[in-house]
């Protein structure tokens, strides 16, 4: 019966689904339930609140942003601040900004702020910061960065942007930025968010497959994880989430494919680990395209006969 509970997003949807909890009431012992680690997806989340609400706790639960060169979380919601999608307010002598993003590759960072509503680096500067990574300058140097202003600013390597209000919207890491064939960024989260607003789906993960037909570029390829009492068949599902991606994204910003699995690989503290998730799927598109080379060589081989 604890008072505080802190997890990362993937150990409440499993508590949702555990049968133990159906009797559960949590007014009698819990003050107050948070979330970090990892991105909750929005609606992820709203099924968390409903499902806490039905057990008895009147709150929902707190979302923050954090890590771990910055002494764990810099911004929380609380209170008026607790909006559905975002990371709150920075927390007391925290600074956070957004700075746009290189366009060079060359590039590691800009120190060029952003206003209110752009996208870019999530960078923070404040008492929190860590002194450097133990004996590795080399690598203190590449996250911790003095810019122009004099101050020294930790780039997160996250992306996101900040409201009008003050309040942090982070929208994923910027090392799973998918580059289309084309040249057109996309990004995950955005596509993983819309996904979860589906009520069959229990979880998703976002990534980038290789082009068939040109030489560089990824096309962004949506694996998903429907829940247990779902009735339809995949097919029928694939159907539904094409149109509701592109009811809330451009065409060029939605899932090129879909491919449903019974569960996401995590790792060792919870998290979706979407570097397996896309190892795994280009072990299953190399397999495939040795079984389609095979079958070529058989037809090849009777039409000679």
């Amino acid at each position: 019966k604890p008072n505080h509970i802190v997890g990362v997003p993937t150990h409440y949807t499993s508590l949702m689904k555990d049968k133990r909890m159906e009797k559960v009431n949590f007014s009698k012992f819990l003050k107050s339930i948070s979330a970090g680690g990892d991105y909750f997806l929005e609606g992820n989340e709203q099924e968390f609140n409903e499902f806490l609400h039905s057990h008895g706790y009147d709150k929902n639960v707190i979302v923050g942003f954090g890590l771990t060169e910055c002494n764990s979380s810099v911004s929380t919601r609380l209170n008026k601040c607790n909006v559905v999608g975002s990371a709150g307010v920075p927390l007391a002598k925290n600074t956070i900004s957004i700075f746009a993003l290189p366009k060079d590759d060359n590039v590691e960072y800009t120190d060029k702020e952003l206003k209110y509503g752009e996208y870019g680096e999530i960078c923070i500067t404040g008492p929190t910061q860590m002194l450097g990574y133990y004996k590795d300058k080399e690598k203190t140097a590449e996250v911790q960065i003095k810019h122009s202003d004099g101050l020294i600013w930790t780039h997160t390597k996250d992306r996101g942007y900040m409201n009008e209000d003050g309040v942090l919207f982070p929208s994923g890491r910027i090392k799973r930025m998918i580059i289309r064939p084309d040249g057109h960024n996309v990004w995950p989260m955005e596509m993983e968010n819309i996904i979860k607003k589906h009520p069959l789906v229990e979880n998703c993960c976002v990534v980038g497959i290789p082009s068939n037909t040109t030489t560089q570029g990824e096309f962004p390829m949506a694996i998903v994880v429907l829940k247990e009492d779902c009735q339809l068949t995949p097919d029928v599902v694939e159907e539904q989430l094409r149109e509701l991606c592109l009811t809330y994204l451009p065409e060029r910003d939605v899932p090129y494919e879909y491919t449903f699995e019974k569960e996401l690989p995590l790792t060792g503290v919870g998290k979706v680990d979407f570097v397996k998730v896309q190892e795994n799927v280009k072990k299953k598109a190399a397999l495939m395209a040795i079984i389609l080379w095979y079958q070529a060589c058989r037809v090849v081989k009777l039409w000679r006969q």
